[in-house]
């Protein structure tokens, strides 16, 4: 007995499976390109290397002032909370 009709069928089945998955996450056909000669709503301003990189640099050195100030608040909160469940803790045991 050959099972060369199973195989065909299953074989089938997983090749349908595919060619759908494809056809429902396939993007490029939706995509649509503007041509770069086209100018946009926004104006942006044309900055030398080094003025780049001195924005750069001042955007980096806030980010790493917010990271420094969100680290200190919620280290307190946690030292705040610690305290207080371990004087719950000492008081109510």
């Amino acid at each position: 007995m050959s099972h060369w009709g199973h195989f065909k069928h299953v074989n089938g089945r997983n090749n349908r499976r595919k060619q759908s998955k494809i056809g429902k996450f396939d993007t490029k056909k939706y995509v649509k390109y503007k041509s770069n000669k086209t100018k946009s709503e926004y104006k942006f301003p044309n900055l030398k290397k080094s003025e780049l990189e001195k924005l750069k640099g001042e955007i980096g050195k806030k980010i790493t002032i917010d990271n420094k100030k969100s680290l200190l608040f919620f280290s307190i909160l946690v030292l705040a909370f610690g305290y207080l469940f371990y004087y719950l803790a000492t008081r109510l045991f």
